[in-house]
């Protein structure tokens, strides 16, 4: 399945959501095998997916599963590259802070805490991108002391974003066609739910209201929405105004995707229905535990901060990476596809079939490499023993007498031949060598921990 994250939206960017975000990347392409596919706002701004950037362990498994195409880019608006995107934003990023309307200090570039005195660093990393210079970055990271930790993770920004702009298999091109706009979404949720939930009629009510003379294409965008529910007084109902906007624009990022497993039955008003009031109930309830900051809060948390914030807790990357690099070498050579496409009617179907297929894929290339290992180990037990045959053979033949040093030599030499010999049988049967292998097998007992571990996790926080 091809799966668009809510959860990775720019906008939740709390300690607890960059969290929740991070669990669900990984539950989705670890857990459920399925391809995650980015748009172009979660790429630049989204705090969960770029949490990873902090570890270097971490980051180098995004960057390569980036590579194995299980993390995609939606290409968008014309933009033919990831690198295209970034420099426009950059750009718009820097046209603000020359701006000379005294807007100055509101920048804020959302990965990373600068502000106005930090207008070099943004051009740093535009000239890394635009001239594929991310050297220039890490060195700056080095010679830089004050600055170290942002031009280190600005270096593994620039790269990745590159590495995505060159990849064959990184970029999934945009949906074709007619597609609903966050408009539309907005106008399906007041009618399927205006008339009968109490916190979306009054909600939809205000956004009808506060639209009144704007330019349909302005409210395509979020900002524009942003703006004008900060020049209301503070209600409750704002809150959940913002919070129809959020979704109806992830609603509509997901509805303008090529081949996506899409959240709700696009033909079923009834489906949208009950998902849409779902997601607005979770929305809602996250913001009254403090996990979700609205847009007027995050502003002033935001103008506030000057360094990182905290590192959230993020799962095991590295491990993530080893499950799935073995389950696509074990699929690939049978010929077959890690994750068939899955035909349900429902998402929640699809995943479910995905994951049991996945797992089965999961458990099946474990035992691969355990039947290996034992294959292995009998390998050693004859060639060791025909070795031992010619040994007994020579020695008792010829009447020699090694002694304990003629032993030991012989033995090193007779591991050596057993290495040697068992790695080119593997190797012409395109097996790999006992080391990997091994190394394959107590892997797959970590994972096994680490999935156990995940899906407690999950079942203490649903309960």
């Amino acid at each position: 399945m091809n799966v668009y994250l809510f959860e990775l939206d720019s906008v939740r960017n709390s300690e607890a959501e960059i969290a929740r975000g991070q669990e669900a990347l990984f539950r989705e392409i670890v857990v459920n095998g399925s391809t995650v596919v980015l748009s172009y706002n979660q790429l630049s701004d989204s705090a969960a997916f770029w949490a990873g950037l902090r570890d270097e362990k971490t980051y180098s498994a995004i960057m390569e599963l980036c590579r194995l195409g299980r993390i995609q880019v939606s290409l968008f608006a014309g933009h033919r590259t990831a690198a295209q995107y970034i420099l426009e934003h950059i750009r718009e990023c820097m046209r603000r802070l020359d701006d000379a309307d005294g807007e100055q200090r509101q920048f804020y570039f959302s990965l990373v805490p600068l502000d106005a005195d930090d207008r070099g660093m943004l051009e740093d990393v535009y000239h890394a991108i635009q001239y594929s210079d991310v050297q220039l970055l890490r060195e700056k990271s080095q010679s830089e002391a004050a600055n170290s930790e942002k031009y280190l993770f600005l270096y593994r920004y620039a790269e990745l974003i590159l590495m995505l702009s060159r990849s064959d298999t990184a970029n999934r091109r945009q949906r074709q066609g007619l597609f609903r706009t966050l408009t539309d979404f907005l106008s399906l949720a007041e009618r399927e739910l205006g008339g009968t939930d109490a916190a979306i009629a009054p909600a939809a009510a205000l956004l009808r209201r506060i639209s009144q003379g704007a330019a349909p294409d302005a409210l395509q965008r979020r900002s524009v929405w942003y703006r004008l529910l900060d020049a209301e007084p503070f209600s409750d109902d704002v809150c959940a105004a913002e919070a129809m906007i959020d979704l109806c624009y992830n609603y509509a990022v997901e509805d303008s995707m090529h081949d996506i497993d899409r959240r709700w039955d696009g033909e079923d008003m009834t489906d949208f229905a009950r998902r849409f009031r779902a997601d607005m109930e979770q929305y809602m309830r996250s913001a009254e535990l403090g996990e979700h900051v609205f847009h007027w809060q995050d502003d002033a948390r935001r103008s506030a901060q000057k360094d990182f914030p905290r590192a959230a807790a993020l799962p095991e990357w590295g491990l993530a990476l080893e499950l799935v690099h073995r389950n696509l070498e074990y699929a690939a050579s049978r010929g077959k596809p890690a994750t068939p496409p899955v035909r349900s009617k429902s998402r929640s179907e699809g995943a479910a079939e995905q994951k049991r297929r996945w797992t089965r894929l999961t458990k099946r290339s474990l035992l691969y490499r355990l039947l290996l290992a034992a294959l292995y180990a009998l390998a050693f037990i004859i060639i060791n023993y025909l070795l031992n045959v010619m040994q007994d053979a020579v020695t008792d033949g010829l009447g020699i007498d090694l002694g304990l040093g003629g032993r030991f030599l012989l033995d090193f030499f007779l591991i050596a031949v057993f290495g040697l010999l068992s790695s080119l049988l593997f190797l012409r049967a395109g097996l790999p060598d006992i080391l990997e292998t091994v190394q394959s097998v107590i892997g797959g007992v970590r994972e096994r921990r680490m999935l156990k571990d995940f899906e407690k996790r999950n079942a203490r926080r649903k309960h």
